[in-house]
């Protein structure tokens, strides 16, 4: 997710309401690998990396709001990703616990059919100024 970006798209829309950027890119990840997992039948355990207190705090709410709340995402505008619902995300979200950065990782691309990469893959938002730039 580009942050420039982010903040311009969003701000205009939430003025004084507007979420920390880890919010929404800590929900959409989660959301996309659970989904992963619950194609194969498994639970998913969520590891990210160690980072200071108040931040894993955030990230801690993070994880338990699906889990009671579903998505905060406007369900007018996400709907077109087919979101979970909260009791989806109760049956497979199992476990959080902040890794070191040297922990290794993979690109779920690298797992996913052509099909699947547009809901389930990595999700590049908010760079219409980077394409500008670009032009």
């Amino acid at each position: 997710m580009d942050r420039p970006g982010y903040d311009r798209r969003y701000r205009e829309i939430y003025p004084r309401k507007m979420w920390h950027l880890c919010r929404t890119v800590f929900s959409i990840v989660v959301e996309r690998a659970a989904k992963f997992a619950r194609d194969l039948g498994r639970p998913l355990r969520v590891f990210p990396e160690k980072s200071a207190k108040d931040d894993e705090g955030r990230i801690k709410r993070y994880y338990t709001d699906p889990i009671t709340q579903g998505l905060p995402f406007n369900a007018n505008t996400s709907g077109v990703y087919a979101p979970l619902v909260a009791q989806e995300f109760r049956e497979t979200l199992i476990e959080l616990r902040f890794k070191a950065k040297s922990s290794p990782g993979t690109l779920i691309e690298t797992r996913l059919t052509l099909d699947q990469i547009a809901s389930r893959g990595t999700k590049y938002s908010c760079f219409e100024l980077v394409d500008q730039a670009q032009q």
